[in-house]
């Protein structure tokens, strides 16, 4: 399967925004403005194209585990102190072993907190950590001070020399100090704010076309699946467990390896456009109100404007984000009917709601096989849910 290396991960970067907008107090595209900074420095340092896109990956990626931090429970300072960094790093590096380009960035995203005189969450100093790490705790920091909600927008050129040039050798080693200097005298920061992140992204990501294996693809839907999944314990299992079911009728269904491979990372996928939604109303154990269900409800449309953008992944977007359409008009987000729906956006319906049964959730512990068919079988009556999809469902998942 051919995928547009930059088109992924720019898109999840894209989720990742909502999550860190909440925690940091950050503008949107933390993630990309890291990875434009540390291009640019790394540009700066001769590095290679390949070299480039690898660092460009790992800034774009560099918060993946941040779903794990509660919202609310510290400040923007605090947050870069505490001893959960360390989890959020080791985290964010188990998330990405499975990723094709991993051996090329080992350990990059587990010290990217490390600071140049060693006093980072891992102890380690500016000569112990990766090249590609040094460079993305410059950026990230730099991004984090200078582009908050609360970040001074007047003479920032000047407020960032200075705020480089006194942590110079102890919060940033010399090396990287110097190639962000540079990209300063550039205008680093005046043309970061001409224009929008995709932009600066293209400007220094080149289109990279990978053509994947299904094991490849299945790992790539098995690392964002997890990521999606850390958001609320309560769904800790559900977008593997939903990729899992999706996987298994594939292949009951005997389609082709692509079609599994694809199928499989639509469920992985379907659920992205919850790391928009607040953990506290995922999470609440009461009814919800009328504006929170209607909040929970966006995820769907956000699963499909962070999807689209991906060349290739049409297929996917559409299987991924009609998950809540019901054949009846009923569903979301965009109310389509029995005509607009496919076997496999039905299908995964299907398996999205039996997977949620089985689950233990806030206001319900998780239900039998049988009981969750029992209330399949009750949408299907209502004309909600497919007949057919709900039939092989209960033959091949009561089984597993």
């Amino acid at each position: 399967m051919n995928v547009n290396f930059k088109e992924l991960l720019s898109s999840v970067s894209d989720a990742l925004d909502f999550v860190e907008s909440d925690i940091f107090g950050l503008e949107k595209n933390h993630g990309k403005h890291v990875a434009y900074i540390a291009a640019r420095m790394g540009i700066h340092a001769g590095l290679s194209e390949i070299e480039i896109s690898n660092l460009i990956a790992c800034g774009l990626l560099h918060d993946n585990a941040l779903t794990t931090f509660p919202e609310g429970k510290y400040t923007r300072d605090e947050i870069l102190t505490s001893p959960e960094m360390a989890t959020h790093c080791i985290d964010g590096e188990h998330n990405i072993m499975k990723l094709p380009f991993y051996p090329q960035v080992k350990n990059v995203i587990l010290y990217h907190h490390e600071k140049g005189d060693g006093t980072g969450v891992f102890g380690k100093n500016w000569r112990e950590t990766p090249y590609f790490s040094r460079l993305i705790h410059l950026a990230d920091i730099i991004d984090i001070v200078f582009y908050s909600k609360d970040s001074p927008h007047e003479d920032r050129h000047n407020l960032a020399k200075e705020f480089l040039e006194k942590r110079k050798n102890t919060v940033f080693d010399p090396e990287t100090s110097y190639l962000f200097s540079l990209c300063l005298e550039e205008g680093i920061l005046e043309h970061m704010d001409s224009k929008n992140a995709h932009e600066l992204i293209d400007e220094v990501f080149l289109d990279r076309i990978e053509n994947y294996g299904y094991n490849e693809i299945i790992n790539i839907g098995s690392i964002f699946s997890k990521i999606v999944d850390y958001k609320s314990s309560f769904t800790r299992m559900h977008s593997s467990g939903i990729a899992e079911k999706a996987l298994q009728m594939a292949k009951f269904y005997n389609w082709d390896e692509e079609t599994q491979a694809k199928y499989y990372l639509a469920g992985a996928l379907h659920d992205i456009g919850k790391l928009a939604v607040k953990t506290s109303v995922l999470e609440k154990p009461g009814k919800l109100t009328d504006e929170e269900f209607n909040h929970i409800k966006n995820h769907a449309q956000i699963t499909w404007q962070v999807l689209h953008r991906i060349h290739g992944f049409e297929d996917i977007t559409e299987w991924a984000s009609n998950h809540h359409e019901r054949l009846d008009g009923s569903g979301y987000p965009n109310g389509k009917t029995a005509k607009d729906l496919s076997f496999k956006d039905r299908l995964l319906a299907c398996i999205d709601v039996y997977q949620a049964l089985r689950e233990n959730r806030p206001y319900r512990p998780g239900m039998t096989h049988e009981r969750a068919m029992s209330i399949i079988n009750d949408e299907v009556a209502k004309g909600k849910l497919d007949e057919k999809c709900a039939q092989d469902i209960d033959f091949v998942l009561k089984k597993s």
